[in-house]
C-alpha cells in the first residue's frame, strides 16, 4: 500500500514538473506575441521637433517679419553653389514649408497652411528638377543630400493628414507625391536606410 502512494506522488511529482517545463516554454512567447500585437496597435509617435532638429519652425506667414526670412532665404540660395548641394537647400526650404504649415495648422489656420504646403509642392519640385538635370551631368552626389529628412517629410505628411480638411488633404497628398518621386528616383538609398533604422527602432 505504501510503495503504491510513493508511485503515486512520484508520479504527480513528474506530472507537475512537466506541466512548469510547458509554461517555461509557451508563457515567454505568449507574452512576447502579447507585446508585439500590443505595439502595432499603438500609432507611430510622429514629432517634429526631433524629427528635424535642429530645424525650428520660425516664423510664418502669420507674422509680421515673414518676408524678411523669405529674403534670407533668397540670399543663401544666391551662394550656394554645386549641383548637389542646390539640390539639398531647395529640400530644405520645402521642409521649413511643411513645418510652418504644420505650426498654422495647430494654430487653426488653414487657408495659410495649404498656401505654405503649395510653396512646399513647388520646392520639392525644384529639389527633383535640380536633381534629373544634375544626374544628366553625372554631378549628382546622393550622400551629399539629407534623404532622411525627405524620408521624415513623408512621416510628418502623414500625421498631419490625420483629423483634417479635405482641402489640407489634397495640399498635403500633393507634396507627398512630389516627395515619393524624389525618394524613389533619386535618393532611394535614403530611404532604406531611414526606414531601416525606424523598424529598428520601433521594436
Amino acid at each position: 500500500m505504501y510503495k503504491g502512494m510513493i508511485i503515486a506522488i512520484k508520479n504527480t511529482r513528474i506530472s507537475f514538473l512537466f506541466l512548469f517545463f510547458l509554461l517555461s516554454l509557451f508563457v515567454p512567447l505568449f507574452a512576447q506575441a502579447q507585446n508585439e500585437s500590443t505595439s502595432s496597435a499603438i500609432p507611430e509617435q510622429i514629432d517634429s521637433y526631433n524629427l528635424f532638429w535642429p530645424l525650428s519652425v520660425g516664423k510664418t506667414e502669420a507674422d509680421s517679419l515673414y518676408s524678411l526670412k523669405l529674403f534670407k532665404e533668397t540670399l543663401v540660395g544666391w551662394v550656394t553653389f554645386g549641383d548637389t548641394k542646390k539640390v539639398d537647400y531647395a529640400i530644405l526650404l520645402g521642409i521649413k514649408r511643411v513645418l510652418e504649415a504644420e505650426k498654422l495648422l495647430i494654430d487653426g489656420n488653414s487657408e495659410l497652411a495649404i498656401k505654405a504646403l503649395g510653396q512646399a509642392e513647388t520646392r520639392f519640385g525644384e529639389a527633383y528638377d535640380l536633381a534629373k538635370k544634375a544626374h544628366a551631368k553625372e554631378k549628382f552626389i546622393p550622400k551629399e543630400v539629407r534623404g532622411d529628412r525627405v524620408v521624415n517629410v513623408r512621416r510628418l505628411v502623414g500625421k498631419l493628414k490625420l483629423g483634417t480638411s479635405s482641402e489640407v488633404v489634397t495640399a498635403l497628398e500633393k507634396v507627398e507625391s512630389k516627395v515619393n518621386l524624389l525618394l524613389s528616383d533619386y535618393l532611394a538609398s535614403s530611404k532604406t536606410k531611414t526606414e531601416s533604422l525606424i523598424s529598428v527602432g520601433s521594436h
